[in-house]
């Protein structure tokens, strides 16, 4: 005789154990943040100012394990949703890497408002809208009431090495302009680490010492002009 319910619990005993010889996927797994690199020499200043078109990143070790994949670079430019900013070298070898624009990074409740968190990876908060509008601010007299993050994907091998302590990688970039904050990300997906840059070790590129020189005796210039003709005025 026909049980239609013997079969349906035949059927799904049958399904599970199909279902249970299956690969599961693995679980998200936290990652450790040993903040290991640095963008410049990995001094204590707040942040390192790159002036000109060079770009290091540097990786010391803190006990973390080397990276055994691509890192990538990170820019954040003041008011923007688009840049020019281009890699043209890595290590003195001709390359390019665009940016691609990722998200717009704004003020927001604490842990939401950083570059790391808005691109959805997991790392250092530091790197907030409100660390690097104050820096915009305070070195440059620039006001950002925004961000715009852009990525740049290195090519193979861009890792750092494959070995513990210090290494450094330098970049020589186009169009980098002033304001612009430089940060880098990279995982070992060996030791489940990500390696990320603290905003005491953000790069913030500023005007060549030249270029301010140059602005700062124009601006002077101006001002006596103004000052004489007031005088002649009032004579």
């Amino acid at each position: 005789m026909f049980h239609p319910f013997r079969w349906l619990l035949i059927s799904t005993l049958a399904l599970l154990v199909l279902l249970w010889g299956q690969p599961h996927p693995a679980c998200a797994q936290s990652l450790t943040d040993p903040a290991t690199l640095h963008v410049g020499p990995g001094t204590t200043t707040s942040p390192v100012q790159i002036a000109g078109s060079t770009v290091t990143v540097s990786q010391t070790s803190n006990g973390a394990t080397p990276l055994d994949s691509n890192y990538e670079l990170i820019l954040a430019v003041p008011n923007t949703t688009s840049t020019s900013a281009t890699i043209t070298s890595i290590n003195g070898s001709p390359t390019t890497v665009t940016g691609t624009f990722q998200d717009t990074l704004v003020s927001g409740p604490s842990g939401t408002n950083n570059v790391y968190a808005v691109l959805g990876l997991e790392a250092n908060a530091s790197v907030s809208f409100t660390n690097l509008a104050a820096a915009d601010l305070a070195i440059l007299g620039i006001t950002a009431n925004s961000f715009g993050l852009f990525t740049y994907t290195l090519p193979s091998g861009t890792n750092l090495g494959t070995t513990s302590g210090q290494a450094t990688d330098t970049f020589t970039f186009s169009g980098l302009s002033p304001g612009t904050f430089v940060v880098a990300y990279g995982v070992d997906t060996s030791s489940g680490q990500a390696f990320s840059v603290p905003f005491t070790h953000t790069g913030l590129s500023v005007p060549e010492p030249g270029s301010l020189l140059g602005a700062s005796v124009v601006t002077l210039v101006g001002l006596g002009y103004t000052w004489r003709r007031r005088k002649r005025a009032t004579a």
